[in-house]
């Protein structure tokens, strides 16, 4: 996402505020795709301060992601706030007057998606034995039988 500062670079707290889909179809977080079926959509306002450039800002939009639990595909709400700062010392202001934020926009994307998506709280995942989703109703896998030195436990934990 690249934006033309020329029009605050004059004056010290002027603003421009943008509104635009930020074209991205998927991300790949630790061997996971998530995918994005509609562009998220990135509000921001940038501010000229003192020495700095202040882009404030939120991206909104929908991921779907694969149940960490029983696999099954379901979306997740994207609703993250953005607030960058950029040195103008560093920016090069003077040569080219735009700024590019889709690498910070791409970091807070990756930041919104949770390591361990999970379709609903109360998710049974599968079966060790079959793989049958367990949130569809039970399986035909037999109990096995519990090594007496747990039988406690087992117990214990039933009340």
């Amino acid at each position: 996402m690249k934006i033309n500062l020329k029009d605050i670079l004059g004056s010290v707290g002027g603003n421009i505020s943008l509104e635009e889909d930020f074209p991205i179809e998927e991300i790949e977080i630790q061997s996971r795709k998530v995918l994005f079926p509609h562009p998220p959509r990135v509000k921001v306002t940038l501010t000229n301060t003192q020495d700095d450039i202040l882009v404030q800002g939120t991206i909104r939009g929908e991921a779907e992601l694969a149940c960490t639990r029983c696999l099954e595909p379901f979306r997740w709400e994207i609703m993250r706030e953005i607030i960058e700062t950029y040195a103008k010392k560093e920016l090069n202001l003077e040569e080219n007057s735009v700024l590019d934020i889709s690498q910070e926009i791409y970091q807070h994307l990756v930041l919104s998606i949770p390591m361990q998506s999970v379709c609903q709280k109360e998710c049974q995942g599968l079966c060790p034995g079959c793989g049958k989703n367990l949130n569809s109703g039970k399986c035909d896998c037999k109990e096995e039988a519990i090594d007496p030195r747990w039988e406690k436990l087992r117990q214990y934990l039933e009340n």
